[in-house]
């Protein structure tokens, strides 16, 4: 887990609409501030490979204060970060 760059922020705050939440309807939701990884087990095609060999998928997470439904956002695709 990395936390954001002042930049990043920036353009997740431009490409994140938290509007209200799809589960409970509250609006309560927040941006956590760092990246987390999603790792493949059996290698899929697709992802992005660590020193380590592992792959995985860069992600940051939306919460929701109110009843903790989890969304995530593809931080290459979105263009947050580069491969």
């Amino acid at each position: 887990m990395a936390k954001f760059t002042k930049e990043q922020l920036e353009k997740l705050q431009a490409k994140i609409r938290l509007g209200k939440c799809p589960n409970c309807g509250g609006s309560q939701r927040r941006v956590l501030d760092a990246a987390f990884h999603l790792i493949s087990v059996d290698g899929a095609n697709g992802l992005t490979s660590s020193p380590k060999g592992t792959e995985y998928v860069p992600l940051a997470v939306v919460v929701c204060d109110d009843c903790s439904e989890t969304s995530f956002f593809h931080l290459f695709d979105m263009g947050v970060l580069e491969k």
